[in-house]
C-alpha cells in the first residue's frame, strides 16, 4: 500500500472482517523494513482511536513484539510520562484518543493533567522554580481542586527530558504564554475563573504541540477515524495538532474504518455521502495529487449522468475503470458478497417470518388504545403495540406513561376503567407462574420459535463439533443458535426480555413456589461446614476436582485415536462403558483394601479421584475461591479428604456405581472438562500443558459451575424431582448427555480471540479463567414493572421486579444489574454457549461490537431506516469465526480422521477449511447448511412488508452510488429498473476496491504480458 510513494492509505473493509489484523501486519512490516536502517534511531508507532476502551482492546493486537512497551496516553498532556522512555527502546507503540488529547477547549482538564503541567513548567529549562514556586502558581493550575495536590507526587516521579522542557518553553514563548504565566503566578492578582480555565487550556495545547515535536512517528494508525474525522481537515486545535504528525515526510498514515464516510445519506442528514467521500479522498490523495481528485469528481459526474441518462454500458465501464484506478491507489474495501459464488456472503434472506394476528392481539390493541384515548395529545400507538406486549406495564420514560401515572393519581374514572382488562399484565398471574399469552404477534412468534428449537429445555448451546453423541434434550439440536434482536423502540427490549425470561422460568420452576420466593431457596449442591450435625457432601466436591487422570481416560479424541477408522462423534455410552472398566482396573489396589461390610461413605467419589491424581491434594482452597470469600465447608471437606486418604479401610465398601459415576465425570464433568479444555489451548497461549496453573484454573471454573448448577431454574431443568443427595448424579449425566466437554473445547478456543490473548500475553490462563468464571456467575438482571391490579402505599400502581436471564437487554438498564452496570459481562455471556440465549438491543448495540460467537440469527424487530443500518445490524454476527462458519466446518469435517486424531480439534478444523488463497475462507466465510439469518417478523398486510422489499432492493443497488450526491434519487431510479438491467448496470458501474480484485487485475495484465513475450506465467507466480 505504501510501495509507490503513497503516504496515506485507507482500509475500509466491511464490519467484522479484521481490519485490526491488517494493521498488525502493517506494523510488523514497518518494523521489519526499518529495523536495519542506519538512519532510523527508533521506530515509533502511533495508534489513535475514539475512546480508551477500544484502545485497550486493540493495542494488544498491534503489539507484534512481546517486549515492545505500550505507552498509553489517554490524554496527550500525559504523554510526557511516555516520552521519557521512548529513546530507551528501539520500538515504541503510543496510543491516545483525540477527544481528550487533541481538543482542549476551556475545561481545564483533569487534576492529574494540571499536575503534569506544573511539574514540566517547574523544570529549569521551562519556566523554572523561580516562577513556579510563587504562591499564585499552584492556585493558577489547581483551579481550586483538592485533587490537584494529591496528583502532584505521582506527576513529579515522571522524568522530564531537557529537550522536552526546552521545546515547551519555546512554544510558550512563541505564543506569548511565558509572560502570561509570570503575570498571573505572583498571587497578587485575581483571575476570572473562565479566563483561568482558558489559560490552562492554552497551556495544555502548547504542551501537546511540544510533545508532538518529540514524536517521530513512522506509522500512524487512525482507527474508526470517522468518529473524529475533523482531524483530517487541519481545522481547529485537534486538526492543527494532528497535521503536525501527518505532514512529516517519513510518516505513513493508515486509516481504518468500515464506514469512512456515510455510505448512504438522505435529504435530512447533516453531511451528505458525497461530501464525506470527497473529504476523505482529498486527505488520502494530499495536495500533491489534487488534480487526481478533480478528475475523480468529473468522472463521478459522468457516471451519474450515464446512470440516469443513456446508460451506455461500455462508456460507463470505461469511466468506472478510471475512478477505480485512482481509488485503488489509496484504499481497499473487502465485502463479504464477493466472497461467495452466489454473492450472498453467507446471508440467508429466505426465512419468511409471518406473524398472524389473533383476536387476543386485536383485543389488546383496542384495550391499549382505549387507555390513550382518555389522555390529551397522545399520538397513535400502532407502532408501539406492534413492538411491545403489555405496553402500559412495561413502558417508562415515555410521555404517555407520565400522563397515565398522573391520571391514575388523580383517579380519572375513564382512565381507571380503561386500565382494567386482559390487555394489562397482572401480578397475580406472574406470581403464580400462570401461562401468559403475550397478546403480541411478534412476541408470540419469538417464544414459539425458541420453544420449537428446544431452547427452553437446555442449559447451553449444543457444540458444533460434538466429540460424543448427544442425548436427551440435546439430541438433534445442532441447528440451534442464539437470537440477536434489534428494535427502534426503547420499550421493546424491556418487554421482550422480561416476558421471554418469565416464560423460561414458568417452564422450569420448582413445584409449589411462587415467582416472588422462587429464588430464596439455597442450592442443592452444597458443601456444609463439617460438624457432628452436618453430613458430608463429598459428592459435591467430586464435581469440583479437576482430576488429570480422569481427563485423560475420558478424552473422546484419545478414544477415537485408538481405533484406526474411528471418527467423531464417539458413541457416549460405549465410551462410558470403556472408561468405567479402565477406572475400575486402576482403582483395584485401593478397592481391595476396603471392607466388604458396613455403610459406604461418599468420600469414595472424591478420594478415588485423589488416588488417581495425587496432584489434587496440592490444591489449596483459594484455588477454588478467592480468599475473601473462602467457604468453611470447602476447607473442611478438603481437610477431611487429606486425612481420609491415609485410611482407605475406613471409607466402607466402594459404591457399586463408583466407576460409572467417575466415568461420567471423566467424559464431561465440569472440573475435568474445564481442565481438559484449558490443556488443549495451552500451547496457543505459550503455556506448558502440565503447568500447575491449569489445575488451579480448572478448579476456579468448577467453583463457578457450582453457582451455575445451583440456579433455581437450572436445578429444576436438570432434575425437577430428584432428592438433594442425588442431584449431583443428575448434573454429571446432564453434562455427559449435553457433551459439556465439547462445549468447553469450542468455547475455550474462542475466548483467547475475544480477549486478544496469545503466547506473548502476560498471565493468559488467568484472563481466560476469569472471563469464563464471570460468565458462569453472571447475575440475573431485573426490571421495574408496573402492575395496575395492585396499589402501593401512595395509591399508585405497585412496582414489582421482573427477572431477566434467559433473555436480556443490552446497554439499556440502569443501576446495579448485569445489564446496566456491566454490559461487557452481558456481551461476554451472550458470546458464550450459556445464557442469555436472547439479547435485545436498540441502536446502541448496532455498531462496533461483537455478538457473533454463538449467534448467527439477527431479528429485525423494527426495520431500520436504510439498508446500511440493516447491514450494520447483521454485521454484528457475521464476523471472525462466527457461529455459522463453525457449524459448517463441523458439518464438513466431523468425519475427518485428522480431527479425531488431533489434540486441538478446533485449530485443526480451521486448517482443514483453509482454501490457501489468504482470503476470508474459512474464518469469515465457509459455506454449508448454516448461514447468517435475517429474520423480520412481519404482521400480515402491514406496511412493513413493502418497506422490507424496498430496503432489500436498496441493499442491492446503493453500492452503485459511491461518491454521488443525492443518493436517494439514484437509488429510487435504479430500484425501479428490471432486474436484468440492474445487474448489467451493476457490473458496469460498481467499483471494486477489494485486494483480490486488484490482484486479479494485476494477474490479467501479467498474463497478457507473458503471452506477448511468449513466457508462461501464472497468477500464483
Amino acid at each position: 500500500m505504501f510501495e509507490r510513494g503513497q503516504r496515506r492509505f485507507l482500509v475500509a473493509d466491511e464490519v467484522g472482517l479484521g481490519k485490526t489484523k491488517i494493521a498488525r501486519y502493517v506494523v510488523a512490516e514497518t518494523i521489519r523494513r526499518l529495523w536495519d536502517d542506519a538512519d532510523v534511531d527508533r521506530i515509533d508507532i502511533v495508534y489513535i482511536c475514539s475512546n480508551g476502551q477500544i484502545a485497550r482492546q486493540n493495542v494488544s493486537d498491534l503489539n507484534v513484539l512481546s517486549d515492545v512497551p505500550t505507552r498509553a496516553a489517554d490524554r496527550i498532556t500525559m504523554l510526557p510520562a511516555a516520552l521519557a522512555h521512548l529513546s530507551r527502546t528501539p520500538v515504541n507503540l503510543v496510543a491516545f484518543t483525540p477527544a481528550t488529547s487533541l481538543n482542549f477547549g476551556h475545561a481545564g482538564g483533569q487534576a492529574r493533567e494540571r499536575a503534569m503541567l506544573f511539574h514540566i513548567l517547574s523544570h529549569e529549562r521551562a519556566l523554572g522554580p523561580s516562577v513556579m514556586s510563587r504562591r499564585g502558581a499552584t492556585s493558577l493550575l489547581s483551579l481550586g481542586a483538592r485533587s490537584f495536590e494529591a496528583a502532584l507526587p505521582e506527576a513529579q516521579r515522571v522524568p522530564i527530558t531537557a529537550e522536552l522542557a526546552r521545546g515547551y518553553h519555546n512554544v510558550l514563548a512563541r505564543q506569548g504564554l511565558v509572560d502570561e504565566v509570570e503575570y498571573w503566578s505572583d498571587g497578587r492578582r485575581r483571575m476570572d475563573p473562565t479566563e483561568q480555565r482558558r489559560l490552562v487550556g492554552r497551556l495544555c495545547r502548547a504542551l501537546a504541540e511540544s510533545c508532538f515535536d518529540q514524536l517521530t512517528p513512522d506509522l500512524i494508525i487512525l482507527d474508526e477515524f470517522q468518529r473524529f474525522s475533523t482531524v483530517l481537515d487541519g481545522v481547529g486545535d485537534d486538526g492543527e495538532l494532528a497535521q503536525m504528525l501527518f505532514e512529516r515526510p517519513s510518516t505513513r498514515v493508515l486509516l481504518l474504518s468500515a464506514t469512512p464516510y456515510k455510505m448512504l445519506t438522505g435529504v435530512g442528514d447533516d453531511e451528505s455521502h458525497a461530501e464525506g467521500f470527497s473529504r476523505t479522498l482529498s486527505f488520502l490523495l494530499g495536495n500533491e495529487r489534487a488534480n487526481a481528485l478533480d478528475e475523480v469528481r468529473d468522472d463521478l459526474t459522468r457516471l451519474r449522468h450515464g446512470l440516469v441518462g443513456e446508460r451506455d454500458l461500455v462508456r460507463l465501464a470505461t469511466t468506472r475503470d478510471r475512478v477505480q484506478t485512482t481509488l485503488r491507489s489509496v484504499m481497499v474495501r473487502t465485502e463479504r458478497l464477493a466472497a461467495t459464488e452466489d454473492r450472498s456472503g453467507m446471508l440467508d434472506v429466505s426465512s419468511d417470518v409471518r406473524c398472524p394476528v389473533t383476536p387476543a392481539d386485536v383485543s389488546a390493541y383496542v384495550g391499549t388504545d382505549r387507555v390513550t384515548q382518555t389522555l390529551d395529545n397522545i399520538p397513535t400507538i400502532v407502532e408501539y403495540w406492534k413492538s411491545a406486549p403489555y405496553l402500559v406495564n412495561f413502558m417508562d420514560q415515555y410521555k404517555v406513561k407520565d400522563a397515565i401515572r398522573k391520571g391514575w393519581r388523580d383517579q380519572n374514572p375513564d382512565l381507571v376503567a380503561a386500565l382494567q382488562g386482559r390487555h394489562m399484565l397482572e401480578w397475580d398471574d406472574v406470581d403464580h407462574y400462570r401461562r401468559i399469552d403475550s397478546r403480541n404477534p411478534r412476541a408470540r412468534w419469538l417464544i414459539e420459535d425458541l420453544a420449537a428449537a428446544g431452547a427452553f429445555e437446555r442449559l447451553w448451546v449444543p457444540p458444533t463439533l460434538p466429540q460424543t453423541s448427544l442425548r436427551g434434550a440435546y439430541a438433534g439440536a445442532e441447528p440451534f443458535t442464539k437470537r440477536l434482536i434489534f428494535s427502534g423502540w426503547a420499550v421493546a427490549p424491556k418487554a421482550v426480555a422480561g416476558l421471554v425470561s418469565f416464560e423460561y422460568e414458568r417452564r422450569n420452576h420448582r413445584a409449589g413456589v411462587t415467582y416472588r420466593n422462587a429464588h430464596q431457596a439455597t442450592g442443592r449442591l452444597t458443601l456444609p461446614a463439617l460438624s457432628r450435625s452436618a453430613s458430608e457432601r463429598f459428592t459435591t466436591l467430586a464435581l469440583l476436582l479437576p482430576c488429570r487422570r480422569l481427563a485423560e481416560l475420558g478424552d473422546p479424541l484419545a478414544a477415537a485415536g485408538e481405533t484406526e477408522d474411528a471418527v467423531l462423534p464417539v458413541d457416549v455410552m460405549t465410551l462410558r462403558r470403556r472408561v468405567a472398566e479402565r477406572i475400575a482396573d486402576e482403582l483395584r489396589p485401593v478397592t481391595r483394601q476396603a471392607t466388604s461390610t458396613g455403610r459406604s461413605l461418599n468420600i469414595w467419589y472424591a478420594a478415588a479421584q485423589a488416588y488417581l491424581d495425587r496432584g489434587l491434594l496440592d490444591l489449596q482452597p483459594t484455588d477454588w475461591q478467592d480468599e475473601e470469600r473462602e467457604s468453611r465447608g470447602l476447607v473442611d471437606h478438603l481437610e477431611a479428604l487429606h486425612q481420609g486418604m491415609e485410611f482407605p479401610d475406613e471409607w466402607g465398601p466402594p459404591p457399586d456405581d463408583l466407576p460409572w459415576r467417575l466415568a461420567d465425570l471423566a467424559i464431561a464433568g465440569p472440573a475435568v472438562a474445564a481442565f481438559r479444555a484449558l490443556r488443549r489451548i495451552a500451547p496457543r497461549l505459550g503455556v506448558d500443558p502440565d503447568d500447575p496453573d491449569l489445575h488451579a484454573g480448572a478448579a476456579k471454573i468448577a467453583w463457578a459451575f457450582l453457582s451455575f448448577f445451583n440456579d433455581a431454574e437450572n436445578t429444576a431443568l436438570v432434575a425437577p424431582r430428584s432428592r438433594d443427595g442425588d442431584y449431583w448424579t443428575h448434573v454429571a449425566e446432564h453434562c455427559r448427555d449435553g457433551a459439556l466437554g465439547s462445549v468447553l473445547d469450542e468455547w475455550f478456543h474462542l475466548v483467547p480471540d475475544q480477549l486478544r490473548l496469545d503466547a506473548a500475553s502476560p498471565q493468559p490462563v488467568a484472563y481466560v479463567v476469569d472471563a469464563v468464571s464471570r460468565v458462569l456467575r453472571l447475575k440475573d438482571g431485573s426490571m421495574q414493572t408496573d402492575y395496575f391490579d395492585l396499589r402501593d402505599e401512595d395509591g399508585l400502581p405497585r412496582t414489582e421486579e421482573l427477572r431477566t436471564h434467559f433473555a436480556m437487554r443490552f446497554g439499556q438498564a440502569r443501576g446495579e444489574t448485569a445489564e446496566g452496570d456491566n454490559p461487557v459481562d452481558v456481551r461476554r455471556a451472550f458470546n458464550s454457549p450459556f445464557r442469555p440465549f436472547v439479547l435485545v438491543s436498540t441502536s446502541v448495540g448496532q455498531e462496533g461490537l461483537d455478538f457473533h460467537y454463538y449467534a448467527h440469527a439477527v431479528v429485525h424487530w423494527n426495520l431500520p431506516g436504510n439498508p446500511v443500518d440493516l447491514e450494520q445490524r447483521e454485521g454484528r454476527v457475521h464476523r471472525y469465526k462466527n457461529h455459522a462458519v463453525r457449524k459448517n466446518l463441523g458439518y464438513r469435517f466431523i468425519g475427518s480422521r485428522a480431527v479425531a486424531k488431533s489434540s486441538d480439534p478446533w485449530s485443526t478444523l480451521f486448517q482443514l477449511g483453509d482454501d490457501g488463497l489468504g482470503g476470508m475462507v474459512p474464518e469469515w466465510i465457509f459455506t454449508g447448511p448454516a448461514a447468517i439469518q435475517r429474520l423480520v417478523p412481519l404482521l400480515p398486510m402491514s406496511r412493513d412488508v413493502g418497506r422490507l422489499q424496498e430496503l432489500v432492493k436498496a441493499t442491492t443497488v446503493y453500492r452503485m452510488t459511491i461518491g454521488q450526491p443525492r443518493q436517494a434519487e439514484l437509488v429510487e431510479v435504479l430500484t425501479g429498473l428490471p432486474k436484468d438491467e440492474q445487474e448489467a448496470l451493476r457490473q458496469a458501474v460498481t467499483i471494486d476496491l477489494s485486494p483480490t480484485g486488484q490482484h486479479e487485475h494485476f494477474s490479467t495484465a501479467m498474463a497478457e504480458r507473458a503471452s506477448n513475450d511468449e513466457i508462461a506465467i501464472t497468477a500464483e507466480s
